[in-house]
């Protein structure tokens, strides 16, 4: 089954990290550091699928060779604590081949950093022999300054890429991206980048297990993250047996007179059939207020804007056009020259407005459509829980008696670990950070 994860973190040589170490290990290949003066080899590695670098088109062809490109990223950053680059580390869907796994990730990687202007490293890794079979996942290290053919590296790192919208803006392109391969490879699974919480579910995510945990579960070891995980698996396990008796027994709501819970397994098929229509019908009107209040919200942010950069783009094509003495003495004393600059900067802010406002609408459409995704999974659940209802043949007190045990003994592992796990409440997974 389809699984998300994208994870930011900084290699910086103030926690002892080194670009060409980096480099070396995630692609299993042997580079020569001219800072330390130090050979790293790691030629022997094994599963590396794939490994290319992706650069802009203006960036010299040198940075096509992974040693010289990271020797020159040690050598322009220069202090005792830099950061060297971004490590971006993805899990990719198994249910893909090798080959539509390159093609996605290259098709992320391309169009949401190298055409911001990174360099991307990318290496794409299949499952440890030992480890989680389903587990392919791709290493990418991009640099933090913008270079380019005529100028070589920017003066300074580009901070804009730092910031927090922009990472969430990656991770919900990346469950795009992925959800588009796996429709186009006809795979009914799609994933899902929100938290449990604002996907409606009521589960507890695990915690990543990291280098260390992996490990100690090669080694046959039993780390506490592994311990955690096993029990909140065993808990979510139960909520999810719990929710199917949990649509049963709403179904099986007694009568307007009290007189006898519904059993016929027509009416319980057609009461079913009322509610999923009208849980259709709410989804409808919930996306159609969205997208209301997602153009009052563009209006709101990028319209004065927009009418004011239109208002500027045409009053300098006016002067462009002048035509006649005038026309020649603007062009003489450079006033035409300083106009053109300026339209190209008015330019350059209304396509970046409007690439922000299409993001915004893209992202609204992707998760309406996962929205629908989810529906759709939810009604062929409802079906398959009542027919397995009415092929068992239990009683409403049956499933209402395991509902009471349920609650019982999750409220009694609650106090056991100092926190409350009810069947009502819904925890939040912890989301990455970027640095």
């Amino acid at each position: 089954m389809a699984c998300y994860s994208l994870n930011v973190k900084p290699i910086s040589r103030g926690k002892g990290h080194s670009a060409i170490a980096a480099a070396a290990y995630r692609s299993g290949s042997t580079l020569e550091c001219e800072r330390y003066g130090v050979t790293q080899n790691y030629s022997r590695k094994q599963g590396v699928v794939e490994s290319f670098i992706l650069a802009p088109e203006n960036a010299p062809e040198w940075v096509q060779d992974r040693e010289a490109l990271w020797n020159a990223v040690e050598a322009i950053e220069d202090r005792k604590n830099s950061q060297l680059a971004r490590d971006l580390t993805i899990a990719l869907p198994e249910e893909l081949t090798d080959e539509e796994r390159v093609a996605l990730v290259a098709t992320f990687i391309q169009d949401q950093f190298v055409d911001r202007g990174m360099i991307a490293d990318v290496n794409i890794h299949r499952p440890h022999h030992e480890g989680d079979e389903r587990n392919h996942h791709a290493h990418v290290m991009l640099t933090l300054r913008e270079i380019s053919e005529e100028m070589g590296w920017d003066k300074n790192k580009n901070r804009d890429w730092n910031a927090n919208e922009l990472l969430l803006t990656w991770r919900e392109k990346w469950a795009d991206y992925q959800n588009q391969a796996l429709e186009n490879g006809q795979h009914l699974d799609r994933v899902d980048h929100r938290s449990y919480e604002a996907q409606g579910k009521n589960r507890e995510a695990t915690q990543h297990m990291g280098h260390n945990a992996t490990e100690m579960m090669r080694r046959g070891e039993e780390s506490d993250i592994a311990k955690k995980n096993k029990d909140i698996q065993k808990r979510n396990r139960e909520r999810e047996r719990m929710e199917k008796m949990s649509e049963v027994m709403e179904l099986q709501a007694q009568s307007k007179d009290g007189s006898k819970l519904l059993r016929d397994p027509e009416e319980l098929r057609a009461k079913l059939q009322d509610r999923l229509l009208m849980d259709r019908a709410d989804m409808q009107k919930r996306h159609e207020r969205q997208n209301t209040d997602l153009e009052a919200k563009i209006e709101e942010n990028y319209g004065e804007f927009l009418r004011e950069m239109e208002g500027k783009k045409t009053e300098l094509t006016d002067k462009l056009s002048t035509e006649g003495i005038k026309g020649v003495m603007r062009s003489i004393s450079g006033m035409n020259f300083m106009d053109r600059r300026r339209l190209g900067d008015v330019d350059k802010s209304l396509a970046n407005a409007m690439q922000r406002i299409e993001e915004m609408r893209d992202g609204l459409a992707n998760e309406q459509k996962l929205d629908q995704y989810h529906r759709d999974v939810d009604d062929r659940k409802a079906w398959k829980n009542l027919e397995g209802f009415i092929d068992s043949g239990q009683t409403h007190e049956y499933y209402r008696d395991r509902s009471y045990a349920f609650r019982k003994s999750s409220s009694v592992a609650g106090d056991r670990d100092g926190q409350e796990l009810s069947i009502e409440r819904s925890l939040t997974p912890k989301g990455p950070t970027i640095h």
